[in-house]
C-alpha cells in the first residue's frame, strides 16, 4: 500500500494496493462501502502516466533534485551551523535529523529560527524516551538548493548573537 502524494504531488490524495488475488474482491467491496466517490479523473489520468512510461523518469528527476536539496542543505548546515548542530544525512527520503550539541533545546532553537520566518522542526515532542532526543527535524524537497543554504546562514548569523556556540 501507498500513496502518489509524495512522489508526485501532495493535493492529489491518491492511493494504490498491491494485493494477491484472493484479495482483490474483499478489498474491491470495503472500498465500495467506504467510499462512494472516488476521484475518477485523477485516477485516470495517473494511470495514463504510469501506462505512458513517465513515472520512472519523473521519480529519477525528482531523486536528483532531491539529492541536490538534500546535499546542499547538508553542507550548509556543516558550513554555517556546525557549532550548534550536525546533520545526520539519509541516503533517501525528505527530512534530514541535525542533532544539536549537548545543552542546547530544539525548541528553543526553533522560537529563533521561527522569528526570522525559518521553519524548523522540533524532535524532542516527538521523543517518548527520556531524555528526549534534542533535534530539528528539517525538510529539504520543498525548496531549491540556494534557499537553504540562505536560510542555514541566517540561522547562523541568528544563533550566533543569541545561542552560545556548544563545545
Amino acid at each position: 500500500m501507498g500513496t502518489f502524494s509524495k512522489v508526485l504531488f501532495p493535493g492529489l490524495r491518491l492511493g494504490y494496493a498491491v494485493l494477491p488475488p484472493e484479495l482483490l474482491d474483499p478489498v474491491l467491496t470495503m472500498r465500495r462501502l467506504t467510499d462512494w466517490h472516488p476521484a475518477t479523473l485523477y485516477t485516470g489520468v495517473v494511470t495514463d502516466f504510469l501506462n505512458d512510461g513517465h513515472f520512472g523518469p519523473h521519480l529519477r528527476r525528482m531523486r536528483r533534485r532531491y539529492t541536490a536539496a538534500r546535499d546542499a542543505l547538508a553542507d550548509a548546515i556543516s558550513a554555517h551551523l556546525s557549532p550548534w548542530m550536525e546533520a545526520e544525512v539519509p541516503e533517501q527520503g525528505m527530512k534530514l535529523i541535525a542533532r544539536l550539541r549537548p545543552g542546547l533545546s530544539d525548541r528553543d532553537v526553533e522560537a529563533v529560527a521561527a522569528r526570522r520566518g525559518i521553519a524548523v522542526r522540533p524532535v524532542s515532542p516527538m521523543h517518548i524516551a527520556a531524555p528526549p532526543l534534542q533535534a530539528l527535524m528539517l525538510g529539504f524537497t520543498g525548496h531549491e538548493p540556494g534557499a537553504l543554504r540562505h536560510a542555514a546562514s541566517e540561522l547562523g548569523r541568528i544563533l550566533a548573537i543569541t545561542v552560545p556556540e556548544c563545545d
